[in-house]
C-alpha cells in the first residue's frame, strides 16, 4: 500500500472524517484530501503530525506495517474469498440444474431401461444441486459473520459506500449467472435459479447492514 492509502486507512480506523483530522492537524480538509488521494505528498514534519494524531509511527504510514493496515488487508482478502466462493458455487449449482433439465429430462411414456438410467443420472444431478445450494447458503452465512466481526472489531475502517458497492456487485453477478442458466432451461422456471442466490446475498447484506449500524453508533458516540 502507498502512503496516501495508509493515511486514509489510518484515519478510517480511528473513525475520523477528513474534516476532523484536518481540524486537529491545523490543516484544511482539502489538504488532507489531497494527501489521501496522492495528489500531493506530505513532508516529514506533516507525516509526524499524522503519526501522532493516529497514535502510530512513521513505518506504519510509509510502509503499512501497522496493525490497522494488516487488519485491513486481512479483511480485504476475506471479502475477495467470500465473493469468489459465492460466485463459483452459484455458477456450479446453476450449471448442475441446467444440465439435469437440458440433457436428462424425463421422456414421456412408460418407463424403460433407458429412461431409468436417465432418471438415475437426473436424480444424482439434482441431489448435487440441492447440496451445493445448501453449501452456498452456509458459505454466505459464515462469510457474513466473518466480515461483520472483522469490520466491527477493526474500528470500521471500511466506508458505507464500499460495503454497499460490495453487496450490489455480488447481487448483480449472482443474479446474472442464475439468469444466464435459467433463461436457457427448458424445464424449470427462472425463479428456481434465483431463489438461492437471492437468499445468499440477503444473508450477507444483513450482516453488512448490521455493520453499518454499529459503525454509525460508534461514530455518533465518538462525536458526543
Amino acid at each position: 500500500m502507498t502512503i496516501h492509502s495508509n493515511l486514509r486507512q489510518l484515519r478510517l480506523s480511528r473513525g475520523m472524517t477528513q474534516a476532523q483530522a484536518a481540524e486537529q492537524l491545523h490543516l484544511t480538509r482539502q489538504a488532507v484530501s489531497s494527501y489521501e488521494s496522492g495528489r500531493t505528498r506530505p513532508d516529514v514534519e506533516t507525516l509526524l503530525r499524522f503519526a501522532k494524531l493516529y497514535g502510530t509511527d512513521l513505518d506504519a504510514i510509509l510502509y503499512g506495517t501497522g496493525r490497522e493496515q494488516q487488519a485491513y488487508r486481512r479483511l480485504k482478502v476475506t471479502a475477495v474469498i467470500v465473493f469468489v466462493l459465492l460466485t463459483s458455487l452459484t455458477a456450479l449449482s446453476s450449471a448442475l440444474l441446467w444440465t439435469a433439465n437440458r440433457f436428462y429430462a424425463m421422456p414421456p411414456g412408460a418407463l424403460t431401461a433407458e429412461s431409468r438410467e436417465i432418471f438415475a443420472v437426473r436424480r444424482q444431478l439434482l441431489g448435487a444441486w440441492e447440496t451445493l445450494d445448501a453449501v452456498l447458503l452456509t458459505a454466505a452465512l459464515a462469510g457474513g459473520v466473518v466480515l461483520l466481526v472483522f469490520s466491527v472489531t477493526k474500528s470500521c475502517r471500511i466506508t458505507a459506500k464500499a460495503k454497499l458497492l460490495y453487496s450490489l456487485s455480488l447481487l448483480v453477478i449472482l443474479v446474472g449467472i442464475a439468469l444466464l442458466f435459467g433463461c436457457a432451461d427448458p424445464v424449470y422456471a427462472i425463479i428456481d435459479y434465483l431463489i438461492t442466490p437471492l437468499l445468499a446475498v440477503g444473508r450477507l447484506a444483513l450482516f453488512l447492514l448490521i455493520s453499518l449500524a454499529v459503525c454509525a453508533l460508534r461514530r455518533r458516540k465518538n462525536t458526543v
